[in-house]
């Protein structure tokens, strides 16, 4: 028989349950389980010379636009960086050789970045370790939770950008 953990003392982070206030105890457990997962995916990304942003911005220009890029603009605003910071990234990138940057023909006052061969390469040789390692995570929720947590964070998610518009 296996013996269930121990439920985690939510006081400890300044969780009251007790104030009756459900929303507030969901979004902090929400944040303690993203920066815990965020610490395990930048231990892992470190060993590549990577943080989890750096490896997302290689991951979105290998998967978004059909390889044709995507601008400095688009880019940050999908990784929810700002400007500023997007530009130090892909300083880095670019300067490790994962991404080129050129004007957009239809736009000069805007960059289109693009994955380079070398960045599909190496997105390649970290993605099945960082799968690994996030379908881990997601195992120590047991599995009658996995598709209702799902189908809870898809239709929080559709309400936050529906709320925006």
């Amino acid at each position: 028989m296996t013996k269930k953990p121990k439920q985690v003392d939510l006081e400890q982070y300044g969780i009251y349950e007790w104030k009756g206030r459900k929303y507030e105890s969901t979004s902090y457990v929400f944040a303690l389980v993203y920066n815990i997962t965020m610490k395990e995916v930048n231990q892992y990304l470190a060993s590549y010379g990577l943080n989890a942003t750096k490896y997302n911005v290689l991951f979105a220009l290998k998967n978004q636009n059909h390889g044709k890029g995507l601008s400095q603009v688009k880019l940050a605003s999908h990784l929810i960086v700002t400007p500023g910071n997007i530009t130090k990234m892909l300083d880095s990138l670019e300067k490790a050789g994962y991404v080129v940057r050129g004007v957009n023909p239809t736009s000069r006052r805007e960059n289109i970045i693009k994955i380079t061969p070398k960045g599909l390469e190496f997105i390649e040789e970290v993605w099945p370790g960082y799968d690994k390692l996030l379908a881990e995570i997601f195992q120590t929720l047991p599995e009658e939770h996995h598709a209702p947590l799902d189908a809870a964070l898809k239709q929080w998610l559709t309400n936050l950008k529906n709320r925006k518009s």
